[in-house]
């Protein structure tokens, strides 16, 4: 069963679904990695399956943002997402962009 994906903001959906759109304050070398990162949310089977995609270095975070996981996109760029299971399988959260320069 693959993974469901969601996003916790309607932009982040169009950012991935929308090739025109254009976010203000994103490059576009980090906009491209973003929606190939999504991609590979879409495609994987489980979490599992993205750990070992060693390049998007899935890696949960602590602190305040204990719970939440983060992906690997461009230069200091992080994908921030959240991991859950529900009736209909596991689900993947896309919460934002995150930029750690």
């Amino acid at each position: 069963m693959q993974v469901l994906v969601e996003f916790s903001d309607a932009r982040l959906k169009r950012l991935y679904e929308d090739a025109s759109y254009h976010h203000p304050r994103l490059g576009a070398e980090v906009v491209r990695a973003y929606r190939k990162v999504v991609g590979a949310l879409y495609a994987s089977q489980d979490d599992q399956e993205l750990r070992n995609l060693k390049a998007l270095r899935l890696e949960k975070l602590k602190g305040d943002r204990a719970g939440h996981s983060s992906l690997r996109l461009h230069g200091g760029y992080r994908l921030i997402v959240t991991f859950r299971t529900d009736q209909a399988g596991r689900v993947v959260v896309v919460i934002e962009i995150v930029d750690y320069h």
